[in-house]
C-alpha cells in the first residue's frame, strides 16, 4: 500500500472515532442538558395536588402515580415498640432504637431529650423505605411519638 492509501485509512478511523466520541461540530446542547433536580417540597406538592412553581416540574399522571405509591410505602409499614435508646459508636457515633423483640432501628428526628443511652421507650412511628443513610443499622424509623417508660 502507498502513502496515499495510508493517508485515506487514517483519515477514514479518525473521523469514525471523533463522530463517535460526540466531537463533531453539531449543536449538541440538547443531548448534554441536565435534568432539573426535583425538590422533596416539589414531589409532596404534587402528591397534595397544590401548584408547583412555573417551569420546574411537570407531573405526568405516571410520574404522580409513582410518588403516591412511595408515599404510602411509608404509611403501610407502621410499627409500635417498647425498646431501649442505644448509642452507637459508629460512622461519628449516632443514637439507635433496639426494641425488645431484637429488631433494630436508626430513628430520623429523635428529639434531644431522648438522646440518652439506655433510655427505656416505647415508640411509634413509620417505616421508611428508599432512603440511605451513613449508618446502615437497622431499618429507617421516622417517629410518630415516643414516651419514655419508667
Amino acid at each position: 500500500m502507498n502513502k496515499t492509501m495510508y493517508l485515506v485509512i487514517f483519515c477514514l478511523f479518525s473521523g469514525l472515532i471523533t463522530s463517535g466520541c460526540g466531537l463533531d461540530d453539531g449543536d449538541n446542547s440538547a443531548k448534554n442538558a441536565q435534568p432539573e433536580q426535583t425538590s422533596s417540597k416539589q414531589i409532596e406538592a404534587i402528591v397534595a395536588e397544590e401548584p408547583v412553581e412555573a417551569n420546574k416540574l411537570v407531573a405526568t399522571p405516571a410520574l404522580k402515580a409513582k410518588l403516591i405509591e412511595e408515599k404510602s410505602k411509608v404509611n403501610k409499614q407502621l410499627v409500635s415498640k417498647d425498646g431501649t435508646i442505644v448509642y452507637q459508636d459508629l460512622e461519628g457515633g449516632f443514637y439507635s432504637f433496639i426494641a425488645n423483640d431484637g429488631s433494630k432501628y436508626t430513628p430520623m428526628n429523635l428529639g434531644s431529650e431522648h438522646k440518652k443511652d439506655g433510655l427505656n421507650v416505647s415508640i411509634e412511628g413509620s417505616i421508611v423505605t428508599g432512603m440511605m443513610t451513613t449508618t446502615q443499622f437497622g431499618e429507617l424509623l421516622k417517629i410518630e411519638s415516643i414516651k419514655t417508660n419508667p
